[in-house]
């Protein structure tokens, strides 16, 4: 490139990286995230038609990290280069990547864009990878071509007796059984179900229902997120700001759209352990 050029291509990369005042410093003199945003500046420079990005903003604070990840996805569409990047941060998986590719043990288990990936992951791996994601034990029974799942380990309304307010809990009892039109690859069996904890509310009319006691409640700035005793299982769920008369103690039933779940087979090897299946499953 002829002077002028590098020298307008050099001031655009210290702009976009927030290094203008720094170009004439020592290296020694920056910190790690201004050497950081350095590197990152340096390789893109040449405009190159590849570039591998190994956790590039590990370093760098969030609001600079969402800055700087929005801009690079911005010169990358604009300037047409292939980017590997490898991250092992949800947000940056999700929004980054045209296509999404989730190793585990240096093996690619599956690839997708995010959305495939997220709604639909292959393995019980992937699906806690790639966000929160509540697993739980459930057995398969089918009739008549279609099937009913039963989660298991969850509270029932027996075990609720002698609470002074059992009479505000006999209409919220879990609902731990439902039925789901299935395809065939499903047979009778042991399974783990897999719910997202965004996929929860406190909304007694839906087909699924589990009903616990909240033993943790985060607040998050956007909502909250809970964790529920539900016999022997404890459920995620994040809620809206709108629910912000809960307290820790109080009982809580969750409802749920049995069409959300994902159903991952257990393996009967291992002595019947919940140990992931060799080939990725079929999905709901």
């Amino acid at each position: 490139l002829p002077a002028p050029a590098r020298r307008q291509r050099l001031d655009e990369l210290l702009a976009l990286f927030g290094l203008e005042g720094l170009a004439h410093r020592q290296i020694q003199h920056l910190s790690g995230g201004e050497k950081q945003r350095v590197a990152l500046a340096r390789a893109l420079a040449p405009e190159p038609l590849l570039l591998l990005l190994d956790e590039p903003f590990s370093a760098l604070d969030y609001s600079l990290r969402q800055r700087l990840r929005q801009e690079l996805k911005k010169l990358q569409e604009k300037l047409g280069f292939t980017a590997i990047f490898v991250t092992h941060q949800q947000e940056e998986a999700l929004s980054f990547g045209g296509r999404l590719g989730v190793m585990e043990n240096g093996r690619l288990v599956q690839a997708g864009t995010a959305e495939e990936v997220y709604e639909n992951p292959a393995t019980p791996f992937v699906a806690g990878f790639l966000g929160e994601a509540n697993l739980l034990p459930c057995s398969v029974e089918r009739e008549e071509g279609r099937a009913q799942i039963r989660l298991e380990g969850l509270e029932s309304l027996e075990n609720l007796k002698g609470l002074e307010d059992l009479k505000d809990l006999e209409d919220q009892e879990s609902n731990d059984c439902f039925t789901l039109p299935l395809p065939e690859e499903f047979p009778p069996g042991k399974y783990l179900l897999m719910l997202r904890p965004e996929d929860l509310a406190p909304d007694p009319a839906l087909a699924g229902r589990v009903t616990g006691k909240i033993e943790t409640l985060e607040y998050l700035g956007s909502g909250y997120r809970l964790e529920v005793r539900c016999g022997a299982v404890a459920i995620r769920a994040l809620l809206a700001k709108q629910y912000r008369n809960l307290r820790e103690g109080d009982r809580i039933t969750l409802g749920f759209d049995p069409r959300q779940v994902r159903l991952f087979p257990v393996s009967a090897r291992n002595g019947g352990g919940l140990s992931l299946p060799v080939d990725n499953p079929p999905g709901i």
